[in-house]
């Protein structure tokens, strides 16, 4: 919330090109070698789509704790997945990220075409509506909301201080259906923070895309995966208090960024659809790849 804005660590930085295609490069190589790669996403990589961050210059904490109007929004139900959003899809049915994770509630990366199961959304998501009795999940096509003002005995014996009732039940159990989006001192949900977590400790590279990694426990995911001896980069516009543990940090925005990342992985192989396989997995496709063309002669 404002309160958790330091408005002395407000600033953007953006690097020149020359020094991001450098890094961009480094950043390129060490894809390129990984075998288990996980994505950390933010704020920042929904900027280009129209929808504010929260922390950055015109952010909705940093107005709200000086005082000044919201910024404006695009309408979460018309706004379009991003280039780095693009991207990201791209290099995840491609094999070579193996997990999403984001703290955004704009389901933007759903909305990409990366399946939920590719996804974990920490802080929930503002289409997503959720049984708590059964965990049948129902996205929606108009954005969920609960009733944030009320104080139901049901919500407030696992949440604190908001209603998540939809006024809806559940087609499954008929319980009362909650919308998804966590609110500050609640608990993120349970099953994307433990595949979170596993995806991190498996991890030998994770890259954090507009985050200025600041609240937790979410922040604590990439952090994981450092500590577990794999490597982290971060690319974002500000400082976050993980600079040091990183080993390519970029100021940029995510969108040049990709521009920038793609053509390099086509470069380097990683776009064949052979990232991460083994030879012997290769060799295998292949054979299988020769029969399937085999039989279509032989049935024509």
């Amino acid at each position: 919330m404002a309160d958790t804005v330091d408005l002395n660590e407000i600033h953007e930085h953006v690097e020149n090109d020359d020094v991001v295609l450098k890094k961009t490069q480094t950043i390129a190589e060490l894809i390129a070698k990984s075998k288990h790669m996980t994505f950390f996403t933010g704020a920042g990589i929904s900027t280009a789509a129209k929808i504010p961050d929260f922390r950055g210059p015109e952010g909705v904490w940093t107005r709200k704790a000086q005082g000044r109007a919201p910024p404006k929004s695009a309408d979460l139900l018309t706004a379009q997945p991003t280039h780095a959003h693009m991207c990201v899809k791209r290099l995840y049915d491609m094999g070579v990220v193996k997990q999403i994770v984001s703290q955004n509630v704009d389901g933007l990366h759903l909305r990409s075409g990366i399946p939920r199961n590719g996804v974990c959304e920490l802080h929930g998501n503002c289409f997503l509506e959720v049984c708590w009795s059964c965990e049948t999940e129902y996205l929606r096509d108009y954005e969920v909301m609960g009733n944030n003002r009320k104080k139901c005995e049901e919500c407030r014996k696992r949440v604190p201080y908001f209603c998540h009732c939809t006024k809806r039940k559940c087609d499954k159990c008929g319980s009362k259906l909650k919308d998804s989006v966590i609110h500050f001192e609640e608990d993120l949900p349970k099953q994307d923070m433990n595949r979170a977590f596993e995806h991190a400790n498996k991890s030998d590279l994770v890259l954090v895309l507009g985050s200025s990694l600041r609240v937790t426990p979410a922040c604590e995911v990439p952090e994981t995966t450092v500590n577990k001896g794999g490597k982290m980069c971060i690319v974002n516009l500000q400082e976050t208090p993980m600079d040091n543990l990183a080993t390519v940090r970029i100021h940029c925005k995510t969108d040049r960024f990709f521009q920038l990342l793609m053509p390099l992985l086509e470069e380097r192989g990683v776009l064949s659809g052979n990232h991460g396989k083994t030879e012997a997995e290769q060799r295998l496709e292949a054979r299988n790849e020769r029969k399937r063309k085999a039989d279509n002669v032989a049935g024509n």
